[in-house]
């Protein structure tokens, strides 16, 4: 009976525990209530920069930085392609074909400035060149024989075979006296070459007569020759082809 007892009071115990055990762990399964904490004072605002928006899903603009994705493209408003610029035209001028040299023309002599007259042919030039001083300082006064003539003259208008000496002193001395307001003209268009150092062309005088006291004007064709150095070795009036005379009026 003793023992039936006390394995009865045992038994108890362990079911007094067991129950204890059983509250235990309820009680720490349970959640605990939120504490309570007393109000504190907000802090005091303070100014920040605006924060940079940062891009979601649905935004058509790709990050800065980063190249555009084809989807954003695709639904981005479609860019205008300005029209291409064509190149300036540039005129390139065709090359020009150096003209072939053109032979002269037969019997064509080359101009001159305008109002002067054409060169001579190369035969003439000395001749010419004579002439043209002979003609300058006779109308100058300024005769000097050595200029124009060789040391050996067969004639000279009516003189024979005269001097330097004589021509010069009856250019400057006598002539004047015989013939005065005197020029002579030398028509170059004129000028022919009758070959052997010979020429003849027209000369134009004008001139007045101190002994028969009248103005004459006679138009002559004169004939000279030159000797290789293109000096005269004979001048002399071939023919007289017109004279008109017109006496002193008192």
């Amino acid at each position: 009976m003793t023992a039936w007892r006390a394995r009865v009071d045992f038994v108890r115990s362990g079911v007094w525990l067991l129950g204890l055990f059983s509250l235990g762990l309820g009680a720490c399964a349970a959640p605990a209530p939120p504490a309570v904490s007393a109000p504190t004072s907000a802090p005091e605002a303070t100014a920040s920069p605006p924060a940079t928006p940062v891009p979601t899903a649905s935004s058509s603009e790709p990050p800065v930085g980063e190249p555009p994705s084809p989807a954003t493209l695709t639904s981005a408003t479609p860019l205008t392609t300005p029209p291409a610029i064509p190149p300036a035209a540039t005129t390139t001028a065709p090359p020009t074909a150096p003209s072939p040299a053109q032979p002269p023309t037969s019997g064509a002599t080359p101009s001159t400035a305008a109002g002067a007259p054409a060169p001579a042919a190369p035969s003439l030039g000395p001749a010419l060149a004579t002439l043209r001083r002979y003609y300058a300082e006779l109308n100058g006064r300024k005769f000097e024989a050595a200029h124009y003539f060789a040391p050996n003259v067969k004639q000279y208008i009516t003189m024979k075979h005269p001097t330097e000496r004589a021509l010069d002193h009856y250019i400057r001395d006598v002539f004047p006296k015989q013939f005065e307001s005197y020029e002579f003209l030398f028509d170059e268009s004129t000028l022919h070459d009758e070959g052997g150092n010979a020429f003849t062309y027209s000369e134009r005088c004008r001139y007045y007569v101190v002994a028969a006291k009248e103005f004459r004007m006679i138009l002559a064709q004169v004939r000279v020759e030159f000797d290789p150095e293109g000096k005269i070795i004979d001048f002399r009036h071939a023919r007289i082809l017109a004279r008109e005379t017109t006496p002193e009026q008192h």
